[in-house]
């Protein structure tokens, strides 16, 4: 959801427990961000380097509160194109939680190949997603699915990486789909 141009990525971290490792839970979340995109190998001694080099500031803050839960991490990426944040945290069974993507509260195990559809708030999108995907044998394995106002995101895991031919199904079929991403 950040590909043009980052420029700022803000870390801030909810409950006591994390407070401590706030600085290095940034660090590692722009290895993750920016490693793919650069042959040069990411870590957490030589990333600060990296950033100030590409004058991408890099800011984190703790909150021994929070509005949702406890012990969670909100990431914020400014890019040339706007503002894009996710939430998540650690529940009690040890699995990962993605708690929310920019606005749009949710409640999802982020695991293996997904796919973020943003689309209208309007009849007929899940069939038209399901359908899509049906068409080029991609298996939908889990979804979520949030709204705000007229506008809703779908957050799909699939059983395996989808084919570009049905990613470019689903982006074409606009309106009512805004925009269809791959994450892994």
């Amino acid at each position: 959801l950040c590909s043009a141009g980052i420029e700022k990525v803000i870390i801030k971290t909810h409950g006591e427990p994390l407070a401590p490792l706030c600085p290095t839970i940034a660090r590692q979340f722009v290895i993750e961000l920016l490693g793919p995109h650069f042959s040069t190998r990411l870590n957490l001694i030589n990333v600060e380097d990296f950033t100030k080099q590409r004058e991408i500031a890099v800011e984190h803050t703790t909150s021994t509160k929070s509005d949702t839960f406890t012990d969670n991490v909100v990431a914020t990426v400014t890019t040339r194109e706007g503002t894009r944040s996710i939430e998540g945290t650690v529940f009690v069974d040890g699995l990962p939680r993605i708690l929310a993507i920019d606005t749009y509260r949710m409640d999802m195990v982020p695991e293996g190949a997904m796919v973020i559809v943003h689309n209208h708030d309007e009849p007929g999108v899940i069939g038209l997603v399901g359908t899509t995907f049906a068409q080029h044998k991609v298996n939908i394995a889990d979804m979520t699915l949030a709204r705000e106002k007229d506008t809703a995101l779908i957050l799909l895991k699939i059983d395996e990486p989808a084919p570009a031919a049905a990613i470019e199904a689903l982006a074409a079929k606009t309106p009512p789909i805004l925009f269809v991403k791959t994450v892994t």
